[in-house]
């Protein structure tokens, strides 16, 4: 094991340790369960989130030691940690050739999957080259939660569904075929701020927030500023580039610099904010396909109607 791994991947002194400094607590068992269960799945989030540099034998490991400690804890659904960014970076992970992760993620994923984080599958299923096992596994999951799906979210499901793939396999092509059968016809207009609940995960996740980008024609009424910061120059053409051939108005760049941090501005005014916030899900993932990089979506008073700020 290398030495930058000693200190963040020992599963089972780790464990131990954990364990032993929960027990000197004076605390009950479910509020013990409970830590233990925030402490592991923050481990795995940051392993998944370096997934390049990880050893596969050392990831297995900490996925057989945080399944271990998520199967001891009734409450898990209820972690704020297991939201639909944290199973998409499980589903990412798990969609591999190595036997060992991709057994190991699917448990996972088949016990930490809600309603509420199924976004994080779909997220992964829009992606044509998976690992064919590793897509059956997905879609058996996402198909536990197709009646508990809100419509915005089927029709997520459905525009995965919609892409093409890479490989053909009996197995997945048959689950696919199911799942959309019983997907009942949904507008994408649906989405609301309250649904679903992890919603501001969900959306700004870049293939989720790109089923709401539409035709050129639909985008000519909205403008948009780009706020670059420091970023590269050609960076910021290949943004302005993109937002352009998608039918938004770029009325103008500068070199602004948010305190606050990078992301898509929209207004918070208006009849129906929701359209404003589908829009700012699909400039966020116009930015990402165009450089790779990952800018949320920020809800603002002062923006002005039609109007969004990319800040870079």
């Amino acid at each position: 094991m290398s030495s930058s791994w000693k200190h963040i991947l020992n599963p089972v002194p780790t464990a131990a340790a954990i364990a032993m400094g929960f027990l000197a607590m004076h605390v009950n068992e479910a509020r013990a369960e409970q830590q233990l269960t925030s402490v592991a799945i923050q481990r795995l989030q940051d392993a998944l989130q370096g997934l390049k540099d990880q050893d596969p034998a050392e990831l297995a490991s900490l996925l057989q030691f945080v399944r271990i400690v998520v199967s001891n804890d009734d409450l898990i659904s209820r972690n704020p940690l297991m939201d639909g960014r944290l199973i998409y970076l499980l589903a990412n992970a798990s969609s591999t050739p190595d036997y060992s992760i991709r057994i190991q993620g699917g448990w996972l994923l088949a016990n930490l999957t809600s309603q509420n984080n199924v976004c994080g599958i779909i997220e992964t299923l829009f992606n044509p080259n998976i690992d064919i096992k590793a897509r059956g596994n997905l879609l058996e999951i996402v198909g536990n939660q197709v009646s508990q799906m809100p419509p915005d979210v089927s029709a997520w499901l459905k525009a995965a569904l919609d892409r093409p793939t890479t490989f053909k396999d009996t197995r997945a092509d048959r689950i696919k075929g199911t799942l959309i059968e019983r997907l009942a016809p949904a507008p994408l207009e649906t989405l609301k701020d309250s649904s679903p609940r992890d919603f501001t995960t969900c959306i700004n996740l870049p293939n989720i927030g790109s089923t709401y980008v539409g035709m050129p024609p639909e985008n000519a009424p909205f403008s948009i500023y780009i706020h670059a910061g420091k970023a590269d120059p050609a960076e910021v053409n290949k943004v302005k580039d993109s937002l352009v051939k998608a039918g938004f108005n770029v009325e103008g760049v500068d070199n602004d610099v948010d305190r606050a941090g990078t992301g898509v501005d929209y207004s918070l005014k208006g009849p129906d904010t929701s359209v404003a916030l589908r829009k700012a899900a699909a400039i966020s993932s116009i930015v990402y396909q165009s450089i790779n990089r990952t800018i949320g979506t920020r809800a603002q008073s002062l923006t002005p109607l039609g109007t969004f700020g990319v800040w870079l």
